[in-house]
Parts: C-alpha cells; structure tokens; sequence
C-alpha cells in the first residue's frame, strides 16, 4: 500500500508527523519497519516516537509546507500540538 506523506529532516534524520489514532500509523507499529521512496529511492527504516521534538517538527513541517500544513490541519480538524513526532532511522 502506498502513501503520500509530508516529511521533514531534522539533525539528519527525516521525521513524519501522525495522529496516534490514524490507520497509517497502526499499520507502521505493526510492523516496525517503514519503506520509504524519497527523490526516487527506496529505504528501510526503523523508527521512534520523538515527541520531545515534536514543537521543532511542527515548525518545520509549517517552514516546508507553508498554508498547505495549515489548510490540512484545519480541514482535518486535527490539533497539531496533539501529534506524533516520528523519527525515521535507516536500517
């Protein structure tokens, strides 16, 4: 199955951003694993709830994606302060 998702790096490591109750993020801790196509690459990661970087990610994700991280989050009526840091590690 694939997705879409916004990703963002910081101190060398990308990181997503989710909701704890989302079908993505069920499947993700499933499996432990994520694979990932960036710029036309896949990889393998592991990854970690890094919710102490989760105000850094949020200001990043604004940074990156401008009104349309806005728009998403008014439209999913989601609470970005309520979401999940997810820092990706490569295997």
């Amino acid at each position: 199955m694939k997705f879409i998702f916004w990703i963002v790096d910081h101190d060398g490591l990308p990181y997503l951003r989710g909701d704890s109750g989302s079908g993505w993020f069920n499947r993700v801790q499933a499996s432990n694993t994520v694979t990932l196509t960036r710029n036309g690459e896949a990889s393998t990661y592991t990854y970690q709830i890094r919710n102490e970087n989760l105000d850094t990610i949020n200001r990043l994700m604004r940074e990156k994606y401008t009104w349309s991280d806005e728009l998403v989050t008014l439209m999913g009526g989601s609470d970005r302060e309520q979401s999940i840091a997810i820092e990706l590690t490569p295997e």
